[in-house]
């Protein structure tokens, strides 16, 4: 059988803090006890063999998720990711696309199991860090997840999410200038080495230039933002009244 593990940065009722659930609701992992802490992310060497093909099944369901966006491909997701972990109860990989799953139903706390699940395991995972800042983002939790950021950046300086994070924070916080630091940061870090989504990059720095009545210069980020988001084929809607008002105001729109 072939090995390959995909680690993916991708209603339910509210249950107890440290379990996680099928997707039939029933209770079937809790957090391991005894646990060796981990260095590194598990390779599929280290990996219960049984393991290997659940996790395989469940990560195919997210990438035909992501073509065919039918929602049921995430409840069968779920469930082969708990068989993966019912082989194996250290295989944080799994962890972490199980948070992401529940992140991407909307269900918060059993996202936030997952994480701290996958945490408590290898306590050094980028992933489930700053996925478990995100869906305290997503709760306005910002002290929280400002935490969360914090430690991202101790595990690794040259990430940009962690700086791109608590920019988005300060911003919510409307502590302007702290913002602009981590968002300058971040930028520069994403500039290195750019994604597809650098345009993210720039919007952040030009929103919260904008807040600090520096329009010009605000005007030049957010432009760029549109055209990179173009050049990359990523065509927003500017469907936020936040957004639109901005654009408007500095007259993009």
């Amino acid at each position: 059988m072939k090995k390959y593990i995909l680690l993916l940065i991708v209603p339910f009722l509210s249950f107890g803090q440290t379990e996680i659930y099928s997707s039939e609701g029933v209770a079937t992992i809790v957090v391991p006890t005894g646990i060796d802490v981990l260095l590194g992310y598990p390779t599929p060497d280290e990996i219960n063999s049984k393991a290997i093909e659940p996790y395989n099944k469940g990560t195919e369901m997210l990438i035909e998720f992501g073509q065919k966006k039918d929602e049921k491909l995430l409840y069968k997701a779920i469930d082969y990711f708990m068989l993966a972990i019912n082989y194996d109860d250290m295989f944080v990989q799994a962890y972490d696309n199980l948070g992401k799953i529940y992140r991407m139903l909307g269900n918060y706390k059993l996202a936030k199991n997952a994480y701290e699940i996958s945490i408590k395991i290898f306590p050094n995972g980028e992933a489930a860090h700053q996925n478990l800042a995100i869906c305290y983002v997503e709760l306005n939790e910002w002290e929280k997840a400002i935490i969360k950021y914090k430690t991202l950046i101790e595990i690794r300086p040259e990430n940009p999410e962690g700086y791109y994070g608590l920019g988005v924070c300060y911003k919510a916080q409307k502590k302007y200038e702290l913002a602009l630091t981590e968002a300058t940061h971040a930028l520069k870090l994403y500039i290195k080495n750019p994604p597809n989504y650098i345009g993210d990059g720039y919007w952040l720095v030009g929103e919260i230039l904008y807040y600090l009545d520096e329009k010009d210069l605000a005007t030049e980020m957010l432009q760029l933002s549109i055209s990179i988001d173009a050049e990359n084929e990523i065509f927003r809607t500017f469907n936020e009244d936040n957004r639109r008002k901005i654009l408007k105001d500095l007259n993009i729109l």
